[in-house]
């Protein structure tokens, strides 16, 4: 029988990591030293408590509470540790299991499995993940619950072209087999485009997930943060797939004007390949990822490479509303409507957004304090 490899003394300084990082170590010593060399690790999102998760017959040797709500414990059992951690930001619950033998690892993370409660799916709501490239090489994704339409809901809020458009891609209940993974949504401000996106996170969230890219220079900038996002897991939860086989990534990236016009490959350097890359070339390959992208520019502003033929799975123009499209949405309420109004000032003119502000003047000049 082999002998146990020789663990140094541990020397844990004070002034290079905090407890919680400490805490951490302290929950895998046992596996480390070899007392308990069988370990089990499990993520679960959408779970904002722990206590539920402790097993009858275990014992809290430690805890800690940070500012924000995050949460550990460390569990101690019968030849077995359990270590729960709560992010609070998330949230998610991340457990390991340390025990003497496989069935008891087996048998503990088993439990908390069972103790975890079903996610909570608002039917009004749905998920968003949103990512950052945080410090030292590190991505950093949160998650929130946002309102999210359902598309019938929404869908005159869209002029006749883009309102069909815009219900096929609604209406797709998985991701094509083939042609492009980019979805380009380009039109004037006040459109409708963020809410259009909210829309289909919940037409999409039986078979795709959706993320929002926060720092697009940065995540087009390194192939270290892109590939980290696109290629993780998201193993936090056992959701049922598509039937296709998986689930689907959606990666959004708002208001991506500087990466995507005409002269992006001179601003951007290789930013704007990666991106073509992750769409049609080998680094999309064999991913389950959709990259939408929505900008101001207007169609003759975008690259050509961008716009080609195969790449884009959908190429939808956000137009304002004619003065006849105006008039039937208002229907009769608010002020007239003017021509080639968008949606948002459709909204201002039947009195449902207002603005504090005072009466503008023109400067006056010569006038000095």
């Amino acid at each position: 029988m082999p002998s146990r490899p020789v663990i140094p003394q541990l020397v844990w300084p004070l002034s290079d990591r905090g407890l919680a990082q400490r805490f951490m170590d302290l929950a895998s010593l046992a596996f480390v030293t070899g007392d308990e060399p069988h370990a089990r690790q499990a993520f679960f999102g959408d779970v904002d408590a722990i206590d539920a998760l402790v097993p009858a017959e275990g014992e809290v040797e430690r805890e800690l509470v940070q500012d924000g709500g995050d949460r550990q414990l460390l569990v101690r059992g019968d030849g077995w540790h359990l270590h729960l951690v709560l992010v609070r930001r998330r949230p998610e619950v991340q457990a390991l299991v340390t025990a003497c033998t496989a069935e008891q690892a087996d048998a503990v993370i088993d439990h908390v499995k069972r103790a975890v409660p079903p996610p909570e799916r608002p039917e009004a709501q749905s998920r968003l993940t949103m990512w950052t490239a945080g410090v030292g090489g590190s991505p950093v994704r949160h998650r929130r619950w946002v309102d999210a339409p359902r598309w019938a809901a929404i869908e005159r809020n869209y002029p006749g072209d883009v309102q069909e458009a815009l219900g096929r891609l609604m209406g797709m209940t998985t991701a094509p087999a083939s042609g492009g993974r980019l979805v380009l949504w380009y039109g004037v401000p006040g459109t409708g485009k963020t809410t259009a996106i909210r829309a289909l996170s919940h037409e999409w969230r039986a078979w795709a997930d959706v993320h929002f890219v926060l720092d697009p220079e940065a995540f087009f900038g390194g192939p270290d943060y892109l590939m980290h996002v696109v290629a993780e897991d998201d193993a936090w939860e056992l959701r049922p797939a598509s039937s296709t086989g998986g689930r689907w990534k959606v990666l959004v990236v708002e208001d991506a004007d500087e990466l995507i016009r005409a002269d992006a490959r001179r601003e951007a350097g290789a930013s704007l390949g990666r991106l073509l890359n992750l769409t049609d070339g080998i680094l999309g390959h064999g991913l389950r990822v959709l990259l939408l992208i929505t900008t101001n520019e207007p169609m003759r502003g975008l690259h050509p490479a961008v716009v080609r033929p195969g790449r884009c799975l959908a190429d939808v123009q956000f137009r304002s509303f004619s003065h006849s499209e105006a008039v039937a949405w208002l229907e009769g309420q608010g002020a007239g409507a003017g021509e080639n109004a968008t949606l948002a000032e459709l909204y201002r003119a039947r009195g449902d957004l207002e603005t504090i502000a005072n009466e503008r003047r023109p400067d006056s000049v010569g006038n000095y304090l």
